[in-house]
């Protein structure tokens, strides 16, 4: 039997085929949801009372909600995390997943902190 470790990289590795196949269907872009998400903790928040001015991206990915973050909740600070054994088999033991340096390209001009 399969770990949650192996079953999740295994998983992560086709994410993106997967993501795009069940879009397909909605005919909306997956910034779409993304941003359903983060108006639902908005509301979240809004009937908590409270207006944080940071936030944690946990499983951030490449950061592609990043932008809707800060917008939505107008957020100052983001601390994207995110976990990955290994994004192929070619990189041997774990390493830290290939999506932080594209999420740190993507928004090196915001002040958000990927790890």
């Amino acid at each position: 039997m399969k770990s949650s470790a192996d079953l999740f990289d295994e998983y992560s590795a086709c994410y993106e085929p997967a993501l795009a196949a069940a879009l397909k269907v909605s005919g909306e872009r997956r910034e779409y949801f993304a941003c359903g998400r983060v108006r639902w903790l908005q509301r979240c928040l809004a009937e908590l009372q409270q207006n944080p001015k940071c936030g944690l991206d946990f499983g951030c990915g490449d950061g592609s909600t990043t932008p809707t973050l800060r917008k939505v909740l107008n957020l100052h600070c983001i601390w994207g995390l995110t976990f990955q054994r290994n994004l192929s088999k070619e990189l041997g033991p774990p390493t830290v997943a290939l999506a932080l340096p594209i999420a740190r390209l993507n928004h090196s001009d915001r002040p958000v902190n990927y790890n």
